[in-house]
Order: structure tokens, then sequence, then C-alpha cells
């Protein structure tokens, strides 16, 4: 497995890339399970990249990459990479130029998916659903795009926040029959 490979799929989940002063850039994965981010931690490690979990809250484990010095000359380009300026605020939005690996979509699911079962029906195939809510529609279709070419079909759908009830975007549902 290939660092970019990581680094594109966690941050096509809910893995952030901020800056302060500009110049010391944090890498950072949320996330539920300890184990998987104690994991996620080691790989990072093994590029040289120095990282620890710290609990930013109660109930939820983070993963907090504190970069100061760069060993890893392509952290410093993620920023300018996977963030842009729109209306005075900087927002997420996905390089065009971005492959989409199984080892990525792998990484993004992990990070922001879910496999969401019917209610009333156990026994039809569930739906594989991959956030993409803080995505612009053109985002959402060049991403349907390149899932496209892994054989794979997804649709837009109108996404509510857990936490608000509120529409916040859209979230990828796959077609059932792939």
């Amino acid at each position: 497995m290939k660092l970019d490979e990581f680094i594109n799929g966690s941050l096509l989940g809910d893995a952030s890339v901020s800056v302060y002063k500009g110049k010391y850039f944090t890498f950072k994965i949320a996330g539920r399970d300890s184990k998987f981010l104690e994991w996620n931690a080691k790989f990072l490690n093994i590029y040289g990249i120095n990282c620890w979990i710290s609990k930013s809250n109660p109930n939820l484990f983070s993963l907090g990459l504190y970069v100061n010095s760069c060993p890893y000359k392509d952290l410093i380009n993620l920023r300018n990479k996977w963030y842009k300026k729109k209306n005075g605020k900087t927002i997420k939005h996905v390089p065009r130029n971005m492959l989409l690996t199984p080892i990525s979509l792998l990484f993004w699911y992990l990070g922001d998916g879910s496999l969401i079962r019917r209610k009333n029906d156990k026994n039809r195939v569930p739906f594989i659903v991959l956030a993409t809510n803080c995505f612009s529609k053109e985002d959402i279709n060049f991403l349907i795009q390149k899932l496209k070419e892994l054989k794979l079909s997804f649709y837009p759908v109108k996404y509510k926040s857990g936490f608000t009830g509120k529409e916040s975007g859209y979230c990828l549902y796959s077609n059932t029959q792939d």
C-alpha cells in the first residue's frame, strides 16, 4: 500500500489538513475505533510521520498528526491540493488529478462510509454509503465518474445531518445490483 492511497482515501473521508501560522501543518483523522486509529498511527510512522492519538472529545477518538518540519515533502502541499478559497471560506475539494484506487476507496469507506440495511427487508443486499456532504456537486460528479472507472455504480442522495436534522449536501449510495 502506498502512502498517497492512504492519504487520498482518508481525505475523501473525515481526515483534514490544517495550517497554523502558515507553516505548521496538521493531518488529522477522526474516528471512534481506537484500534483502527492506532493502526493508522503505526502506518504513518513507517513513513517517518510522527503522530499520536489524542482524545479531543469524550465520545470520539482522534488521531492527531502534527508536523512541524516535514519528513514527507508532499504533506505540506496537501493543504493547497485539497483545499481552496470560496467566498472567503476555505473548503475541501477533490483534486482532479487524484487517483481513486481500491485502497483509497477502502480508506474512504473506513473513514466516512457505512452499510445500510433495510429495516423491513433484511434479505436484500445492503447499500454502501460514502459521505460526500462537504463536497460540491462538481466534486460529487467527478467522484461518481472515478467510481465508474472501478466498475462501481453510485448515485447521489440528499443527506440530512444526524446532529441538526437539516439537509447538508449529498452522500453516495451504491446500486445494489453491483
